[in-house]
């Protein structure tokens, strides 16, 4: 009496309605043209799956949602799925009823972007040539681009961290090779809370491999003091191009400049000069 239709079923409860009297059937509705089925929906019972298909053998489909004249949504044959309302069309999560968190795609030729929100407020864009902005906003002025948020909040860093015992590196590698990194500077955790020493490491070598902890030149310790590595040597740059420098020898800590070995001081604590003492008493 309410113009409700039922097929299968003598209780309609929508104005139509497919059932079935058998638990876990399965029922639906199917479209042909031509005599052969170009797409169906169904709803399988026993695993109380709902079933969409377009197209037929030989022949791709695709599912397009529009609303108010306009395409929206689309997936393709191959699974794709294509948001094609236009500049500004955000993908959205509910979080508690608002829908807080997006991700939206935006700009125009040569300037496309894609944004990342939290709480609905931009987190982090990749622009259109590829560069990562967190927390930049607008602007990306660098591949990896991070900004914080003025005077609180996290400061613009980029954290690495290792977890492994009290004994774990983490670090950051640096590369003008698309595959082999020849230097690095790492963090190396000897006690509870991070603390130990910060590493610099460069590989000399031209072969095909990466720069590792073993091939450390420098670090500063937990209590500031620079050190480095058996041979290294502390060159102070200098206009003339001889620059001086203080390096290890095989019995002390030799002293250099204008190219030529100007004192040494011993392990034993004997000072050498090669050359003349001046001493200007000016008192």
């Amino acid at each position: 009496n309410d113009g409700r239709v039922g097929i299968g079923t003598s209780s309609p409860n929508q104005q139509l309605t497919l059932g079935s009297g058998t638990a876990g059937a399965t029922i639906g509705m199917d479209f042909e043209t031509g005599n052969t089925s170009r797409g169906s929906i169904s709803y399988d019972g026993s695993q109380g799956i709902m079933d969409f298909t377009s197209g037929y053998s030989g022949y791709g489909g695709q599912f397009r949602f529009t609303n108010n004249s306009v395409t929206n949504m689309i997936i393709d044959a191959s699974g794709d799925v294509q948001l094609t309302g236009g500049a500004g069309q955000k993908l959205a999560f509910d979080v508690s009823g608002s829908y807080l968190n997006w991700i939206e795609s935006g700009g125009g030729p040569g300037t496309t972007y894609m944004r990342f929100a939290t709480g609905n407020a931009e987190a982090m864009r990749i622009d259109s040539v590829g560069s990562v902005g967190i927390g930049t906003g607008n602007y990306v002025y660098a591949p990896l681009h991070v900004k914080g948020s003025e005077s609180t909040g996290p400061a613009g860093y980029l954290r690495l961290q290792n977890d492994t015992g009290n004994t774990g590196y983490t670090g950051t590698f640096f590369s003008v090779d698309p595959r082999w990194s020849k230097q690095a500077i790492y963090a190396r955790r000897e006690a509870p809370n991070g603390v130990g020493p910060l590493i610099f490491a460069i590989k000399s070598d031209t072969d095909e491999s990466d720069v590792s902890i073993g091939d450390e030149v420098m670090r500063i310790d937990a209590s500031g003091y620079l050190k480095m590595a058996n041979g290294g040597r502390i060159f102070i740059m200098s206009s003339t191009g001889f620059s001086p420098f203080i390096g290890e020898s095989d019995n002390g800590l030799d002293f250099w400049t204008n190219t030529a070995k100007r004192m040494t001081i011993s392990d034993n604590g004997r000072v050498d000069i090669t050359g003349s003492l001046w001493v200007n008493n000016s008192s």
